[in-house]
């Protein structure tokens, strides 16, 4: 018995460290990476970053070639109302898709402004591994 008891306490001290290694690690590919954060003067707490993707060929069931087709920036400050942002994303290190929008006020609070911009589909969903959010201010000339 108290075999079984030390032989659980080990097992269950190697499952913990394994699981709180495993939560530690960066995640670089094998699935359409999402961010959260943006450094933007306007935006202290960062926006969201999704996306929406579709199949080209809905017909050929033997290919999974879902690409990228818009990206969704939401939880925008009004405070970066009339600026540029921009979306880049990445295979690797070669930039495979980026949209550009003015932002927009289209929420009810004060953080809640939302942009769809449409990319080019020429990313594949499972290829991606680091997309770039990016808000410039308007340029002010002296």
């Amino acid at each position: 018995m108290k075999r079984l008891i030390v032989a659980l306490l080990v097992g269950g001290a190697v499952f913990g460290t394994v699981f709180a290694v495993a939560a530690s690690l960066i995640v670089t590919g094998g699935t359409l990476q999402m961010s959260s954060g943006v450094d933007a003067v306007c935006d202290s707490d960062g926006v969201t970053l999704g996306y929406l993707f579709s199949d080209p060929n809905p017909g050929n069931s033997n290919l999974d070639e879902d690409v990228v087709t818009e990206a969704q920036v939401g939880d925008i400050d009004d405070a970066c109302i009339g600026d540029q942002l921009t979306v880049e994303l990445f295979v690797g290190s070669a930039k495979c898709d980026e949209g550009e929008a003015t932002i927009v006020n289209n929420g009810s609070d004060s953080d809640d402004n939302t942009l769809l911009i449409p990319l080019n589909s020429t990313c594949d969903v499972l290829d991606v591994t680091v997309s770039y959010v990016n808000i410039a201010g308007q340029a002010v000339w002296p």
